[in-house]
């Protein structure tokens, strides 16, 4: 079989070729155990073996150019044969699973695809969400592999074309999840800009964090570390075995979801511990408070922690590790080295709440990371030189920082007023310290909402919270009129478990104030 050095997989056979006893995985078996020495040690020669067999088991069952639907949980197996995939033109499709089963058997239906591929034990639930769905087969990877294990030592001439590598779907989080197109090109771009703010190649240790890097770490090279968490629940991750395993390895970089890192430093803040021997930490999937960023620097006993901005769709588009000081918003940072920004004004006869120094509008990215399209939209796989946009609104400073407004979906208007819940949010967060809380305007009044456990926190009423954020808010130009408690926790998205599911509470707000 030959592979074009269009093909993504062609860096992995790259790193395989300069070493290839070199160690690719480094698997947690004993979730008691941190140091890598104790853990199952798969080399690149062993992954690339484990690639063939699979990549020939798909070509016997004619499998290539076909959609396969990933519903496995990941696994050795797994990941070797998204690889394969990769290799013969095979089209994996991933679905995340906390988008809820009523979302995912949509995006089974959406996808189009006609296999799934999928364990045992979930053979039944595949099954019953495939419904009238175009699926006709159901493979285990064990049905897939075969004992043909020959690996290629050439590549065909440079392939200018550009085939699908896979379907990634949104999380459903801010709407209805969508299939992402991503192409060889689309992860190139990826990767290549990744390189910008992390060590890369033999040598470098990747603690796996999120599912995808499982794929990018041999895709970039070094070692990866596979812990024994289940990282589609980052949530679930604790934080003293995290910190395990940050203190007895080197890590050149890691990335995770905001809440990883809240837990973190609440965990090092109650046991007076710092984080050691980790050159850069990745943040991002959703904001996080720049006391949070600044505290978990501070801990950090060398190394960099970046929150970086991207989408399903522009992945990464920009980075910060700086503190935000008194701006307006969230500060998303420079844009990586190759992408371009622009902002697409709104209306100038719009008053913005609150109010913005800047040209304010919505969020427009172009790099070689930027997908082609959606699913049943793609005209061309080719990279498409066009500006994609985020659906975000924001802003370019005079450092030429983007700074984030909020979902455009999210505004809420009243007449010709506009009012933007993030930065208001981060200004009551400036009073009132770090509570969940939103707005929502209902018949000309603007609302703070609050969680209801906030009233059990404090002695002040309802009329001296308004008071005393209004206090400071005043200096904006906007104050509010009352507040109300929402009576549960705010619900967020069930992806990075930070995202506030606005849209929900505004739904609540408009039946309760109804009323």
């Amino acid at each position: 079989m030959k592979l074009g050095k269009a093909n993504i997989l062609s860096q992995l056979y790259d790193y395989y070729f300069s070493n290839p006893e070199s160690v690719a995985f480094y698997i947690q078996r004993d979730k008691k155990k941190y140091d890598v020495n104790t853990f199952e040690k798969v080399t690149y020669s062993g992954l690339l073996e484990n690639i063939m067999s699979y990549a020939h088991g798909i070509q016997l069952r004619n499998l290539g150019g076909k959609k396969i639907i990933i519903l496995h949980p990941p696994d050795k197996e797994v990941i070797s044969l998204v690889f394969a995939m990769f290799h013969v033109g095979a089209i994996p499709v991933f679905i995340d699973p906390n988008v809820g089963l009523k979302h995912l058997k949509a995006c089974i239906g959406n996808s189009g695809a006609e296999v799934i591929l999928t364990s045992r034990i979930l053979m039944p639930l595949a099954v019953g969400l495939s419904g009238r769905a175009s699926v006709r087969q159901f493979l285990t990877p064990r049905k897939i592999k075969t004992k043909e294990t020959e690996i290629m030592d050439s590549f065909e001439k440079d392939d200018p074309s550009d085939g699908i590598a896979g379907i990634f779907y949104t999380s459903g989080s801010t709407g209805t999840p969508k299939g992402v197109v991503w192409t060889h090109h689309t992860i190139k771009g990826q990767l290549a800009l990744l390189s910008q703010l992390v060590n890369t190649g033999h040598g470098s240790v990747n603690l796996a964090l999120f599912p995808l890097f499982l794929i990018y770490g041999p895709l970039m090279g070094g070692a990866t570390i596979w812990p024994h968490y289940k990282l589609s629940k980052p949530i679930g991750i604790p934080p003293k075995g995290l910190l395990q395993f940050i203190k007895q390895n080197s890590i050149d970089y890691t990335f995770g979801s905001p809440v990883i890192w809240k837990n973190l430093l609440a965990y090092c803040e109650a046991h007076h511990e710092s984080i050691p021997n980790i050159r850069s930490i990745l943040c991002g999937g959703a904001p996080i408070r720049s006391a949070i960023q600044e505290k978990l620097q501070k801990r950090m006993r060398s190394g960099k922690f970046h929150v970086t901005y991207g989408a399903t769709e522009a992945l990464p588009i920009s980075y910060s590790c700086t503190q935000e000081g008194d701006q307006m918003g969230t500060l998303l940072g420079r844009a990586f080295k190759g992408v371009k920004i622009k902002i697409k004004p709104v209306s100038t006869q719009t008053t913005h709440v609150p109010r913005c120094n800047h040209t304010l509008g919505e969020v427009l990215v172009k790099g070689e990371q930027v997908a082609p399209g959606y699913l049943h939209q793609v005209l061309d796989t080719n990279q498409t030189k066009t500006y994609h946009d985020t659906g975000d609104f924001g802003y370019l400073d005079q450092d030429n920082k983007l700074w984030y407004y909020g979902r455009k979906k999210h505004a809420i208007h009243e007449g010709e007023i506009c009012y933007y819940p993030v930065p208001i949010e981060k200004q009551v967060k400036e009073v009132l310290g770090e509570i969940a809380c939103t707005i929502y305007v209902f018949d000309q009044k603007l609302f703070l909402i609050l969680e209801k456990r906030v009233r059990r926190s404090t002695n002040l009423s309802k009329e001296e919270l308004i008071a005393k954020v209004n206090a400071y808010v005043s200096n904006y130009s906007y104050s509010f009129d009352e507040l109300v408690y929402y009576p549960k926790r705010f619900p967020v998205d069930k992806r990075h478990y930070s995202k506030v599911d606005r849209i929900k509470i505004q739904q609540w707000a408009f039946k309760t104030l109804s009323k």
